[in-house]
């Protein structure tokens, strides 16, 4: 068996130690870019659940505001004729 000089062994040490700092380099910049993509997901989900709830509210008819409104003014006017029954 040959023996190898003690160069060879910490040349070859350097080497992986180089790249296993390379492999750690590039888990790291992975996690950011992950990071930084599920942030980017959730701010747009944010958005368009902030425009889904925009579109909920303005999806009434002017016929369907115009019902609630009467519905609206018979409650307004039924509770003012019980407040002036109750006051007699």
């Amino acid at each position: 068996m040959e023996m190898l000089p003690i160069s060879a062994f910490r040349s070859e040490f350097l080497r992986r130690a180089e790249w296993r700092k390379d492999d750690d380099r590039r888990a790291i910049e992975r996690d950011i870019k992950l990071r930084k993509d599920k942030e980017e997901r959730d701010k747009k989900d944010d958005k368009d659940r902030g425009a889904d709830e925009i579109l909920a509210v303005v999806m009434a008819t002017e016929t369907e505001i115009a019902d609630f409104t009467v519905t609206l003014d018979a409650y307004d006017a039924a509770t003012i004729e019980a407040l002036q029954k109750n006051e007699e």
